[in-house]
């Protein structure tokens, strides 16, 4: 008898167990229609310790998102307005300045929407993070047209030439090519074969898929949205995000941790913490540096005239490790989610960087925090006044 109490005791308790349990558990996935429009309003502020000197930057931007194709996951995300004010530093005097920074930033909004008037079409996974920029082609296309239209530019004037370039046409007067008794530097009509044909490589080596790890930095959300997660259970993520030009991904390693649930609001509050590894980002950017250096910088030293040091790309390597001595990077994301949507309402994204230069035994720290709303609602556009 004890027995057979002790059975219906128990199944008694996993009954009432059981909602309890899934109380604690969220399961969120992004649940959006093709045709809805959110407006992402970014708040950024950083700081930055040089040398015992304190500099502060703010700055704001906001853009939508429209959804494309909610079946095939297909998002377009339209750049809005950006917001600029006069960072905070030594010797940077606000009234000198002598700019009206909301004017200013009016005008480098208006010309950002025509710029990006296409959008960035992405392609996204089950958080919405991106991972394919379907319309790169096009973007592609721009770059290279903008790289024609330089080029175009540099030479639209043959008849101006240079100090460098001007020849003395007297008796005992350096020669043309010969400024004090050195080579002159060569001029775009000798550079423009190799740094074109460069160019070009660069963008073709520049595929969609790295066109949209960039898209990670802007859309923050991502990190905490769209997930199933059991509260004050600590689950271990590795983030991989691909780098350009055939260089190998760049790691963070860190923690999602479902932190509470609120019922009433039909939020849940979300940590992320992550941290770079160090190891994946050397190897990338030597690989991009090598790419670099081969592609763009190599080219041009057949075209230096004897007497000139013609650029070197070890030399560039050398630089860019000297910079990047010692470095860490570590950030951590709160963010409360829509337990409907999936969709993240805000984040608040602390970061900080570390890094030290060979030529000072003390590091630069750089702290930033990231405050990311997004409301279901298209932005409001500037427009001409009407009557």
């Amino acid at each position: 008898m004890s027995r057979l109490f002790l059975k219906i005791a128990a199944f008694a308790a996993a009954l009432l167990a059981a909602p309890l349990a899934a109380a604690q558990t969220i399961s969120t996935p992004l649940q959006v229609r093709t045709g809805d429009v959110f407006t992402v309003n970014v708040d950024y502020t950083q700081s930055a310790d040089i040398g015992g000197q304190e500099m502060n930057a703010t700055m704001a931007y906001v853009y939508s998102i429209h959804v494309l194709d909610a079946e095939q996951r297909l998002w377009r995300f339209m750049p809005v307005s950006v917001s600029y004010q006069l960072p905070e530093a030594p010797g940077i005097d606000p009234a000198a300045a002598n700019v009206n920074w909301p004017v200013m930033s009016d005008m480098m909004s208006a010309m950002m929407r025509m710029a990006t008037d296409v959008g960035f079409d992405c392609r996204v996974d089950e958080y919405g993070r991106c991972l394919d920029m379907t319309n790169w082609p096009l973007w592609s296309a721009r770059l290279e047209n903008m790289a024609l239209a330089f080029d175009a530019g540099a030479r639209m004037f043959p008849g101006n030439r240079s100090t460098a370039d001007i020849a003395v046409e007297e008796d005992g007067a350096p020669k043309r090519g010969d400024v004090g008794g050195m080579s002159a530097a060569p001029n775009w009509e000798t550079l423009r074969g190799p740094v074109m044909a460069g160019v070009a490589r660069m963008i073709d080596s520049f595929d969609s898929r790295d066109a949209a790890s960039s898209m990670g930095s802007v859309y923050l959300p991502a990190y905490v949205q769209g997930r199933t997660l059991t509260r004050r259970e600590t689950v271990q993520v590795v983030d991989e995000y691909e780098m350009p030009f055939g260089a190998p991904a760049l790691r963070y390693t860190g923690t999602l941790r479902l932190d509470s649930i609120d019922r009433r609001a039909n939020t849940a509050t979300i940590t992320r913490r992550s941290q770079l590894d160090e190891a994946s980002a050397r190897a990338a950017i030597d690989a991009m540096t090598a790419f670099v250096s081969e592609t763009l910088i190599e080219p041009l030293a057949p075209h230096f005239p004897e007497g000139q040091t013609p650029p070197d790309g070890t030399a560039l390597a050398q630089a860019i490790n000297s910079l990047l001595v010692d470095f860490d990077y570590e950030d951590t994301t709160r963010g409360v989610v829509d337990l409907t949507t999936g969709m993240a309402r805000e984040t608040v994204t602390d970061n900080t960087m570390t890094a030290r230069i060979t030529s000072s035994d003390q590091p630069m720290t750089t702290r930033g925090r990231i405050i990311t709303r997004v409301t279901p609602a298209a932005p409001n556009l500037p427009r001409l006044p009407r009557p």
